[in-house]
């Protein structure tokens, strides 16, 4: 439980006492107003502290899916790779893109596919543990990170997304024409990757999948992690046309 939660309780306990004490003890009629101003300003606080949190909610969630946004990502996967140079376990990272999602925008139109990003959002949170994060990325692109997860874990998240995805009823206009390429990508205790080079290790991965045909994972083999197929940015442009 955080400060934040805590000053809520401590102040709804002294609501609830106070409010108590009103309905049992025999009080003058001023006690029982200094008792009303205590209350108000106890209830105030609680509004100012609950106000708080929804702003800091703004900030950090994508208003869309309802997954953390970009930039809380970024502090989550910094701070990631910070404590894996403390406790030396290993952490997982999934990049999801939807396939052919211009596609599902020029044909069905953007309300339907904002309908699709809500339910891959969906998703990708039924599949993920509690301390796992998930964010939107940037449009249709998704991404997971898997505390104290390795690449054989990582690869069990991953497909079970990609199972789930292929599975679900997206609505009766698109039904179950929907197909997710996924990247992997495991950073290790040894090694030296910056927070920008271990996404790119997982969108190299992606666009690898896309590459391939689409609806699959790709993730480097354990014995061959730094043996990277090039995509070119041509290629990469040409897989969302």
């Amino acid at each position: 439980m955080n400060s934040n939660e805590n000053i809520i309780d401590s102040a709804s306990f002294i609501n609830d006492e106070l409010m108590s004490i009103c309905n049992q003890v025999e009080t003058s009629h001023s006690e029982k107003s200094q008792f009303a101003n205590i209350l108000k300003s106890t209830s105030g606080y609680i509004n100012i502290v609950e106000h708080i949190n929804y702003l800091k909610n703004q900030t950090v969630i994508d208003p869309l899916t309802g997954l953390y946004n970009r930039r809380f990502f970024d502090e989550k996967l910094s701070n990631e790779i910070d404590r894996i140079k403390r406790n030396e376990d290993p952490f997982s990272l999934i990049l999801s893109d939807i396939d052919n999602f211009k596609k599902v925008n020029d044909t069905y139109g953007h309300l339907e596919g904002d309908n699709v990003l809500k339910i891959l959002a969906k998703i990708l949170k039924e599949c993920i543990r509690s301390i796992d994060i998930a964010a939107r990325y940037g449009g249709e692109e998704f991404v997971i990170i898997l505390p104290n997860a390795d690449n054989t874990k990582g690869q069990a998240v991953a497909n079970r997304i990609l199972q789930r995805v292929r599975s679900t009823y997206f609505s009766d206009v698109v039904g179950k024409n929907i197909t997710a390429s996924l990247g992997l990508a495991t950073y290790y205790y040894n090694d030296k990757y910056t927070s920008l080079e271990i996404v790119k290790r997982a969108d190299d991965a992606m666009y690898q999948a896309k590459h391939s045909g689409k609806d699959r994972l790709v993730y480097p083999p354990e014995d061959e992690r730094l043996k990277m197929l090039e995509v070119t940015q041509e290629e990469k442009m040409s897989l969302f046309s």
